[in-house]
């Protein structure tokens, strides 16, 4: 981390400031090693590999996204496999673009391995954070130059985030608040980070089935059906899979998947993929299969949520909502907040939605 980092961390358990007390300088203002201490509450948190560290971690699931990353730290970054997979997703699920990435101030909650700071890096913001609980974090080196002044990668719970308030551009989280134990209050966190005028971006699973047509027919009826034994399929090798050890997980996605996954391209044969965990995909690299599977089926938490719902989260926090236009399956929404309000904020609640009478 730069020294010049401090001026956007604080202590999470008290809210005040950090003051570096112990360093190894690799040259002016960086720092590989060291410790960071809390004037008030007197917390010491360390400073492994240029990464400051606020969380130790000794939850399973977290563990194993760690492992999985550090395990396939490359599989998701598109120049890697010549292919913008990753630059799409970013520009399609946020209001991130080329032009406004310039000079700004980004944080990505949930970074995993770096697919998105891969891309953002690449248009000069003038920082751009990672957060991780895991040690996801360790991976990023592998295509991240730490020593950067304008790169800040973090390990810290999103519970219980290290930074000031309203303090940056734009902070965005792809795929990761329905996998926390509570993605309202996960929203919530984050959205104080940003800056008045600054923007929020989202992108949750969605509550659906596949892209469809509005017109029912018996032959649709019985397409939704599959996809939702599918569904079943899924929850049902989810229950047994996450249990297992994360090293029995990610040498299963090492082995089996591909095998799965060049099957899921030949007609009949595919079907064999669906009797066993794996998410594959016919157009993009086995890697992909990989950790995706790991993704879905590693994690005991799941949530899925219907666009309206995340309306009402940024209707709660009196933002106005923006739609975004996101691949099947996912509920992408966007806000700038024109006048932040961090108490009506933190006080939001859900609101009841109607609940079926079945």
């Amino acid at each position: 981390m730069n020294i010049k980092h401090l001026t956007f961390l604080v202590c999470p358990k008290c809210n005040s400031q950090l003051i570096l007390d112990k360093k190894k300088f690799i040259f002016e203002n960086i720092v590989k090693e060291g410790s960071l201490s809390c004037k008030k509450c007197e917390s010491k948190y360390p400073i492994i590999n240029y990464i400051p560290r606020f969380l130790k971690t000794s939850n399973k699931e977290v563990i194993s996204f760690g492992y999985q990353w550090n395990s396939f730290p490359l599989s998701q970054i598109d120049e890697v496999h010549n292919l913008d997979e990753s630059s799409t997703r970013l520009f399609s699920e946020t209001t991130l673009n080329k032009d406004n990435i310039l000079g700004s101030s980004i944080i990505e909650i949930g970074c995993g391995a770096g697919r998105f700071l891969n891309v953002i890096k690449k248009y000069n913001p003038s920082l751009v954070v990672g957060v991780d609980a895991s040690n996801a974090v360790d991976s990023l080196s592998n295509h991240l130059d730490l020593e950067k002044e304008n790169i800040l990668i973090v390990q810290a719970d999103i519970f219980n985030l290290p930074f000031k308030l309203n303090n940056f551009d734009h902070v965005f989280s792809i795929g990761v608040l329905h996998h926390t134990i509570d993605p309202f209050l996960a929203f919530k966190k984050i959205a104080l980070l940003a800056k008045n005028n600054g923007r929020i971006s989202i992108s949750v699973y969605e509550n659906s089935l596949a892209h469809r047509s509005s017109k029912n027919t018996i032959k649709l009826a019985f397409y939704d059906f599959l996809w939702s034994a599918n569904f079943l399929r899924c929850e049902i090798y989810r229950y047994f899979f996450s249990r297992l050890p994360s090293r029995i997980q990610i040498n299963y996605c090492k082995l089996i998947v591909p095998i799965l996954h060049y099957l899921n391209k030949i007609p009949i044969l595919r079907i064999l993929r669906y009797f066993l965990p794996s998410t594959c995909y016919k157009k993009l690299p086995v890697s992909y299969s990989i950790v995706d599977t790991m993704d879905t089926y590693a994690t005991k938490i799941v949530y899925q949520f219907r666009a309206k719902t995340i309306y009402f989260w940024f209707i709660s926090i009196g933002c106005k909502p923006e739609l975004l236009l996101s691949r099947d399956g996912w509920v992408s929404v966007s806000t700038i907040f024109e006048e932040k309000n961090n108490n009506k904020i933190i006080s939001s609640k859900i609101k009841e939605l109607p609940k079926s009478s079945f």
